[in-house]
């Protein structure tokens, strides 16, 4: 199939970026916290230059700033600043369904297209084969799924943490959001609801399951598509 970054790993690439910047400005923050702190201690009240700030005033505004801390703002807003613009590039790749081959209806084709419609308390799945799978997402292995998702009464929120994706399911309104899926079958977790929808949010849920091409086109026929 056409090469289709993973959402997952999209938002794992983001947050070791972030977590690096985080850990280099953090650690650079702490070493002249700690440094300014041994360096500058008072050995006794008399070491306690006279413009030294006191418990319960402000210091003055117009203290003069060392130019290293200048340096450390303008440093911070160059990063922050670089890392904001760089998440738009993957939050930009994430917006829109990647174009792939079109999908076939025995879900061998490289996209599958999933209509997600959420009820209190469940989740209906409707496949292109012309059946609905109820609180069970069944997958082929390493496919672009696009999810069309909807609501049957309230707001609902589509979620699945594994897959790092989620979209509201609002009456009315059809939302899509895109996962690839793996080429290791197995469970993959949970579909879950991420917006309060009444007595049984908190176990409105369904299994993800991703299985090779044969197993899936088998399923299928065991639901009664075609």
């Amino acid at each position: 199939m056409a090469e289709v970054v993973a959402t997952e790993e999209l938002f794992w690439r983001l947050f070791t970026l972030y977590l690096m910047g985080a850990l280099l400005l953090g650690g650079v923050a702490s070493f002249i916290l700690w440094y300014l702190a041994f360096r500058y201690k008072a050995r006794s009240p008399e070491d306690v230059p006279p413009d030294a700030p006191r418990p319960g005033l402000i210091p003055s505004a117009l203290l003069r700033t060392p130019s290293w801390s200048k340096l450390m703002l303008v440093s911070t807003g160059v990063i922050v600043t670089g890392l904001t613009l760089y998440s738009f590039i993957p939050l930009n790749y994430l917006s829109q369904t990647p174009v792939v081959q079109s999908p076939s209806l025995d879900g061998g084709g490289d996209k599958l297209v999933v209509w997600v419609e959420a009820r209190q308390f469940v989740w209906v799945f409707k496949y292109p084969q012309g059946f609905t799978s109820v609180n069970k997402l069944v997958l082929p292995t390493d496919t672009l799924v696009e999810f069309k998702v909807t609501s049957n009464d309230v707001w609902h929120a589509f979620g699945i943490p594994y897959f790092k994706v989620k979209i509201d399911a609002i009456p009315g309104v059809v939302n899509s959001v895109w996962i690839k899926t793996p080429s290791k079958p197995g469970s993959y977790g949970y579909v879950w609801c991420y917006e309060l929808c009444g007595a049984g949010h908190s176990i409105m849920r369904a299994s993800v399951e991703v299985v090779d091409r044969g197993s899936f086109e088998g399923w299928v026929k065991s639901m009664g598509g075609g």
